[in-house]
């Protein structure tokens, strides 16, 4: 049978050409829930499916509690001394991760533990602890071991060279990314040495967690 002319109209009507208020709405949105979005299927379909709404930026802060009854001994001239953090203190913050992210610390081996995050991923990380050295002119410094697991290098935070014996507040800010495997599957710790002996409470570190997908 022949088409009627309103069909040969239509057949020669480039879509192109309809005006705004006449365009039709995407396939199956008349039945699609509120707040989903239509998820090509690479095979010629699709299906309407929850957009996710969770965050890409979040933070998660561990305040130490028990250094700051008894604080952790360095002993000068001995190498590295790790630095502890149970997450206890009622300062410790975990409301606010981002989607997928329950923890980037574990308190049980003391390291950061990246397995929540991916390759691409990256945390700022500022540290907040307090070292009190025993005599003049003594030096410390601290550093982030990434990778402590596997191939481990360091990521300095603090080099400091103090007058007098007494209390220094360390408070930096520095930030690392998830680049290879090596540094995301080995986790890491922070370290502190001193030429003379020094004792140090943790406050805590507060950590920014960027989620690139």
């Amino acid at each position: 049978m022949a088409p009627t002319s309103l069909e040969a109209s239509m057949a020669d009507l480039e879509h192109s050409t309809i005006a705004d208020p006449n365009i039709h709405e995407p396939k199956g949105v008349s039945s699609a829930s509120d707040g989903t979005v239509y998820v090509a299927d690479g095979a010629g379909s699709g299906a309407w499916t929850a957009l996710e709404q969770g965050t890409i930026i979040g933070f998660l802060d561990y305040n130490d509690a028990t250094t700051a009854s008894t604080p952790i001994n360095v002993t000068g001239g001995a190498g590295y001394t790790y630095l502890t953090n149970d997450g206890a203190g009622a300062f410790t913050n975990k409301a606010y991760t981002p989607s997928g992210v329950t923890d980037v610390w574990d308190a049980s081996i003391n390291k950061f533990d990246w397995s929540d995050l991916q390759l691409g991923d990256m945390v700022d990380v500022r540290l907040d602890i307090e070292v009190t050295t025993s005599g003049a002119n003594q030096a410390f410094d601290v550093a982030l071991e990434m990778a402590t697991d596997g191939s481990s290098y360091d990521i300095p935070f603090e080099i400091a060279l103090v007058k007098t014996a007494g209390a220094t507040n360390v408070n930096r800010y520095n930030g690392v990314y998830m680049g290879d495997t090596n540094t995301l599957d080995n986790r890491a710790r922070f370290k502190i040495q001193s030429d003379g002996n020094a004792t140090v409470v943790v406050r805590g570190w507060y950590c920014k967690v960027l989620i690139n997908r």
